[in-house]
């Protein structure tokens, strides 16, 4: 990690410089070191958290339970794209209350409802894509079967052409065999394990006692056990 370097680098310049300059003037390298090293820790904590952030995601039993097909237990959503998957379930339910209102038929209907239901993407199994599973032609064909005047108003809403043409490869995550997936790449993704929590956590705790024991001329033991830490 960014941070890990650095703090090496400190103990080897104390280490160095213990038995060359008098103690005031390692003093005042150690405190300026010191200062951006804990700049970089910080930094790197903030930029940890941005990234678990970006990396989180959501799992729903359904969109909608009323129109909407039940999700497999493995499908997720990514929350830096939907921050709120509640809204879904209203928004669907309103459309679909807004068609039948205004007469559309109940094969367009079912067409919206469709759509609907699977276009809000979700994450691929590792994380490291952003899939989807309408089609551009689906999306068309639930255009079209709209009147001409609710045509101009929806082609404002959704373009259509954001949506993969039907050969695309398939992922198919509700059992639609004419639905492929677009394959957009999301955010970048980095598995932060237990394990490298730990090892953030372990080397600012060993940079403290090692900066402790390196006035005491005990710099070169803090390196050399920091270092097996590291490597482990």
């Amino acid at each position: 990690m960014k941070a890990e370097c650095p703090v090496l680098i400190i103990f080897s310049i104390l280490y160095h410089a213990d038995g060359f300059h008098p103690f005031m003037s390692v003093m005042k390298v150690h405190d300026e070191l010191v200062d951006n090293v804990m700049s970089l820790i910080a930094k790197d904590i903030h930029n940890m958290q941005k990234e678990d952030e970006e990396n989180a995601a959501i799992t729903a039993s359904s969109l909608n339970s009323l129109y909407c097909q039940a999700l497999p237990v493995n499908i997720t959503f990514p929350t830096w794209l939907i921050p709120n998957l509640p809204n879904e379930d209203s928004a669907i339910s309103k459309a679909v209350s807004d068609l039948q209102s205004s007469g559309v038929s109940a094969s367009c209907t079912n067409k919206w409802i469709s759509l609907l239901c699977h276009k809000v993407p979700f994450c691929s199994s590792h994380k490291k894509k952003l899939l989807g599973s309408v089609s551009r032609q689906e999306c068309n064909s639930a255009v079209n079967c709209l009147s001409s005047t609710s045509q101009a108003a929806f082609r404002d809403i959704i373009d259509c052409h954001m949506f993969p043409d039907q050969k695309a490869p398939v992922y198919n995550p509700c059992g639609q065999t004419n639905a492929p997936p677009s394959q957009i790449n999301g955010p970048s993704s980095q598995k932060h394990t237990n394990h490298a929590s730990t090892v953030v956590l372990g080397s600012f705790l060993f940079y403290v006692i090692c900066s402790l024991l390196a006035f005491l001329s005990k710099a070169s033991f803090c390196m050399i056990y920091y270092t097996s830490v590291v490597k482990k």
